[in-house]
């Protein structure tokens, strides 16, 4: 459900089922299977390899100077990890660890570079990628300043049913990926037990709804409504 509404909100912190062409940059790397909880590289350690997501789901993140954990996006098929770095310092800016177990494509950083290069297409996309994670870290920064966890929660599903949603009957909208509690909390910055509490008044309120293990979001404009609504 790609459509003009993309642009009322800000990027998704959700980069799944991407329609990005690596077939060239995967024929070239070593392909790997990564259990789940299993740490990719650390903020500020040198860039050995560029990551191509085939399968599962990445969680990037920061941690504070006392050591509290924010996560900034989660990355899954077609997604890159480590190719915003590969242009300056050449070391990583966040961390990452798998949240699902996954299957990688590894590529060593020059051969990405030069594959890269030569190909305009990947370099749209690489540039992509990389513009989309820098504005969410911007937007990130100024909604934990200034937003309530109900406003990053519905911003979170308006992105989700944008993104990769399906309208079904009646105009409702079907979040075709799953996610837990736990990942929209590490996303959102907020506990897993305030994610629970504010999916649960949505739902009462009929804004969404759970069949299964799938979000249905019943009215897009009420939940827009709420995030103006939620100060």
């Amino acid at each position: 459900m790609r459509d003009k509404e993309q642009s009322l909100t800000s990027p998704s912190p959700w980069f799944d089922e991407l329609n990005y062409d690596w077939s060239l940059l995967e024929q070239q790397g070593i392909k790997k299977i990564y259990a789940k909880h299993k740490i990719l590289f650390h903020s500020g350690h040198t860039v050995e390899s560029v990551f191509l997501v085939k399968e599962g789901r990445i969680r990037l993140f920061v941690n504070s100077l006392d050591g509290k954990e924010k996560a900034i996006a989660i990355i899954g098929k077609n997604g890159l990890l480590g190719e915003s770095s590969m242009y300056q310092q050449r070391t990583h800016i966040f961390s990452a660890i798998t949240a699902t177990p996954a299957t990688l494509v590894e590529i060593p950083p020059k051969l990405f570079q030069d594959t890269v290069f030569k190909d305009s297409k990947y370099m749209r996309q690489v540039f992509e990628m990389m513009s989309s994670k820098i504005r969410l870290m911007a937007i990130q920064s100024l909604q934990l300043s200034f937003g309530t966890p109900m406003q990053r929660i519905c911003d979170a599903f308006i992105h989700l049913g944008l993104n990769y949603g399906k309208k079904v009957d009646n105009n409702r909208i079907k979040i075709l990926i799953t996610f837990t509690h736990q990942e929209l909390a590490d996303l959102i910055g907020a506990t897993r037990v305030t994610v629970v509490n504010n999916l649960q008044e949505l739902i009462k309120k009929k804004i969404i709804s759970k069949e299964n293990r799938y979000y249905f979001i019943e009215d897009i404009s009420r939940l827009k409504s709420e995030i103006n609504k939620s100060s």
